[in-house]
């Protein structure tokens, strides 16, 4: 179970009392709210007060002036007056040190630049409460849980008690879900709106979904990821930590940029790109959707005891047909129709219809009998090697659903193993359909929706899993990073310095190969007789380029000459490139001109021409793009997209995403790239991005690869323009800045920030290391554990916007102890842990101060364990 990092969220959900400011019995949104909250009454335990200084009651009521007129101060305000009102409404709120307010009030920034003005000055109202009160919205239909029985909304229907948290940006979306709850027969926890989230943001609302027991699963409905990158951040740093623990369902529209123009009017927000959003969610583990009917199916299967995490797929039907359709998914999906074994075909086979299919899918024909059911479903569930059961049941006369219901939903029950069942075409399907969802069998219209299910949960363990793998130990030392920043500073600094924004390709590759990216050897030429000395020394074939400060698409310009064979051709092409230039900028030739570049000519027949770039999304920062490169890059369109920072793992999974990964392995007599350096290419690169916020965009085009080399044959790099914008990853990357090699009782020591690949020898500390050591580590909930990569997992994510831990490694470079700083969620407040030999203790101090200045946050309580 997760700790609370949102502990005063408790406010919005359980308040001991509410006022709702406002209250009125005139039709509309106001008055929904205010007769839910009355109704709430006989289920919540919480005082509810209502507030109209025009009325004396209300509905029977007793209506009070103002919020300070009331009884007590409430824990929670929901306001329903128009937009001019809410600022001295919040103001109100935070003189008296109301802990949550709710704004269902439309006309902010949703309606521009006035509406933003009025955002702000609450913002500002929000802040002089030094983070004591908190606001959900505005522009939402409040919040409601089905625990407490709170109901501070303006819907119409309230949903069943369930396990799900349901979280919308659309008000308009979550009242139509709720009502779509009842068709899919299941239940919702909690839900909230949150509006324009100008205060409470997704990841206030995923920390504290993610510490309640009572919710399963969370299903989100966004349309921007939030305000700004640090919105973001917050955001994917609580996903990649709740969705350990629970699954996240996350259905987000606006794919296309003209759509995205919708979006934004709408929210006020961000969007971010559609392919960044896909790859923030693969690295967070949310499982996002395309459709509202796929986002109601996943919420069906919540209501199983257990979730689809295996790729073996076994299926019970009577159909033939169903059995292909759900083949189609499994195998579209990376999952496999599991091989019965020969023996409990066997086993089976006496009693079983005469023309069953002896084989998976499992097609028992029209002909079988709830014995046979029942036989075959015990014989799937027994086998260790199956990870999940498909039933698929068709619409047959002489076996109608209700002969089957009752003893299938007791199967399912006695079983752990998760089971999909289909009951497609009976009239009485629904009822049938009811029964079942209700004791905890995940049930569909469609054969193929029911497979569509599990592999969305089994694809979503599947990305937790590569998240929470072990990569190979990384082949550069934090040193070769550092010192790699500090020569390409020097020269980001020299170019930044000359007025430009784009650096040649000489100097971009030498930027590149600083950080250990193999390049072309390439050598500027300011004229045609240093064209020739460089290329004679160098040796034929050559290529010569167009060296400009001002001009990165060489080839759009004639400025690239191919396959040089001699001095003579190396003095015509130079002399080509320049009229080339002439031609397309007769006015401007010298300020674009500076002479070429030289370097070999490679045989591109040998290997595949790749493409490794870079651009910024204004809300997700730098993206990574990897596939096919060459002249016809946008052609084949084989590209695949990843947020920075690379590990092995997500290195290779990037590469595994392309079509051309396959023929890297060796095709047609050609010989297979070496992968691990290929990662290690793609590692460095990331590296570097992340290294360099004021990079605006990066193209190697291509990147040579073959069995015997690599090399960035062709690059660009473009800066931002000063004080324009930077880019800031999403996902926090390694802090190279905290590794520092000090003296500690005279003796040399390191003090290093904890990397993924340290499992190995963390676990073989913790091991020998005494009691109070490993639970400093691991909490104390976990005390006592064998130290496994699971509890390593479950009790130390590496993320470094949350958490950063620093190993400490004494003279014999072995581990000595440990300091960790924790932001509490999203906020700028931390704890701290230290865990050092006595020796150690002040360096340690100053190791959590150097830590807490990284990440922005000021730490409140430090617990100290001495070795």
């Amino acid at each position: 179970m997760l700790s609370n990092k949102r502990e005063w969220m408790r406010a919005f959900f359980a308040p001991k009392s509410v006022a709702c400011v406002g209250a009125t019995d005139k039709s509309g949104a106001g008055r929904e709210t205010t007769m839910n909250l009355l109704d709430s009454q006989s289920r919540f335990k919480g005082n509810i007060y209502l507030v109209n200084p025009n009325r004396k009651t209300l509905l029977g009521v007793t209506c009070y002036p103002s919020i300070d007129k009331c009884p007590e101060i409430p824990e929670m305000v929901v306001i329903v007056v128009p937009a001019k009102f809410v600022l001295e409404v919040v103001k109100q709120c935070v003189d008296l040190g109301v802990q949550a307010i709710v704004v269902i009030s439309a006309g902010f920034k949703e309606i521009g630049a006035a509406g933003k003005a009025l955002e702000d000055q609450i913002s500002l109202e929000l802040k002089r409460s030094n983070g004591r009160t908190h606001l959900v919205g505005p522009n939402c239909i409040g919040v409601l849980d089905m625990d407490t029985g709170l109901n501070a909304t303006f819907c119409t229907q309230t949903p069943k008690k369930g396990k799900i948290a349901l979280i919308s940006q659309s008000g308009g979306i979550v009242l139509s879900m709720i009502d779509m709850t009842y068709r899919y027969h299941i239940g919702l926890k909690a839900c909230v709106s949150v509006g324009s989230m100008m205060d409470v943001n997704w990841g206030d609302l995923l920390w504290y979904f993610g510490a309640d027991p009572e919710v399963n699963s969370i299903f989100m409905y966004m349309e921007t990821m939030g305000n700004s990158p640090e919105e973001a951040t917050d955001f994917l740093a609580a996903a990649r930590e709740v969705s350990r623990v629970k699954p996240i369902v996350l259905i987000k529209p606006g794919k296309t940029p003209e759509v995205g123009k919708v979006v934004t009017s709408h929210t006020g927000g961000l969007m971010g790109s559609n392919a960044g959003v896909d790859a923030a969610c693969n690295l967070s583990s949310i499982l996002r959707v395309d459709t509202l009917e796929e986002f109601f199916d996943l919420a069906t299967v919540t209501v199983a005891p257990t979730l689809p995490t295996g790729p073996n797929c076994v299926m019970i039907t009577i159909s033939g047909g169903a059995g292909v359709m759900v083949s189609d998914v499994c195998y579209e999906n990376g999952a496999v129709m599991y091989k019965i074994p020969e023996k409990v075909i066997e086993e089976l086979s006496p009693g079983m219809p005469t023309f069953w299919s002896h084989t998976n899918p499992m097609d028992l024909t029209g002909s079988a009998t709830p014995e046979n059911f029942q036989r075959c479903f015990e014989a799937m569930a027994n086998l260790p090697d199956v990870d999940g059961v498909i039933v698929s049941l068709v619409a047959l006369p002489y076996i109608p659903p209700s002969t089957l219901v009752g003893s299938l939903k007791l199967l399912c029950q006695r079983t752990r193993k998760p089971v999909m069942v289909a009951l497609f075409g009976y009239l009485d399907m629904e009822n049938s359909r009811r029964i079942l969802i209700e004791g905890g069998v995940p049930t569909y219209a469609y054969p193929d929706s029911s497979a569509r299910a599990y592999m969305g949960f089994m694809k979503a363990h599947q990305n937790r899993a590569l998240l929470e793998a072990v990569p190979r130990k990384s082949p550069f030392e934090i040193p070769f990073f550092i010192n790699a920043k500090r020569q390409a500073d020097q020269m980001l600094t020299q170019v930044v310095q000359s007025g430009r924004t784009i650096l040649t390709e000489a100097e971009s590759k030498l930027l590149m190969k600083s950080y250990g990216i193999p390049v072309c050897e390439t050598l500027p030429a300011r004229t045609e007789d240093e064209a020739v000395k460089i290329g004679v020394a160098m040796g034929f074939p050559l290529v010569l380029k167009l060296l400009s400060e001002t001009i990165t698409h060489k080839s759009d310009v004639g400025g690239v000459m191919l396959n040089i064979k001699n001095e003579a051709e190396i003095r015509t092409a130079f002399n080509e490139i320049k009229a080339n230039l002439r031609k397309h900028h007769p006015d401007s030739f010298e300020k674009h001109f500076m002479g070429v570049t030289v370097q070999p000519m490679l045989n591109i027949s040998e290997g595949y021409e790749l493409l490794l770039g870079c651009n910024c999304d204004p809300l997700l920062g730098p993206i990574l793009a990897f596939g096919l490169g060459g002249k016809l890059v946008e052609v084949f369109n084989d590209t695949a997209i990843a947020l920075p920072p690379l590990n092995s793992i997500t290195a290779a999974s990037l590469i595994r995403k392309t079509k051309v990964s396959k023929a890297l392995k060796g095709v047609r007599g050609q010989g297979p790239v070496d992968m691990e350096k290929l990662e290690n290419i793609l590692i460095a690169f990331s590296y570097m991005i992340t290294s360099h916020p004021e990079i605006k965009e990066v193209d190697i085009n291509p990147l040579f690869a073959s069995e015997r080399t690599m090399s960035a044959i062709d690059a660009r790099i473009v800066l931002w323009e000063p004080n324009k914008g930077v880019s800031k990853p999403v996902i926090t990357p390694y802090p190279c800045e905290l590794y520092n090699e000090v003296s500690i009782a005279s003796k040399p020591h390191l003090w290093r920030p904890i990397r993924i690949d340290d499992e190995q020898e963390v676990s073989a500390w913790l091991s020998h290391a005494p009691a109070p050591a490993v639970t400093a580590f691991v909490g104390p909930q976990s005390s006592g554990l064998p130290v496994t990569h699971n509890l390593l997992v479950a009790a130390h994510t590496i993320d470094y916007h949350f958490m950063v831990t620093e190993l400490l490694f004494g003279p014999d470079r072995n581990l000595a102890g440990f300091v960790r700083v924790t932001r509490a969620g999203s906020s700028a407040t931390a704890t701290a842990s230290i865990c050092v030999p006595a020796v150690a203790q002040e360096p340690a101090a100053q190791c959590v101060a150097a830590i807490a200045a990284s990440m922005k946050v000021t730490v409140t309580a430090t617990e100290t364990t001495l070795l």
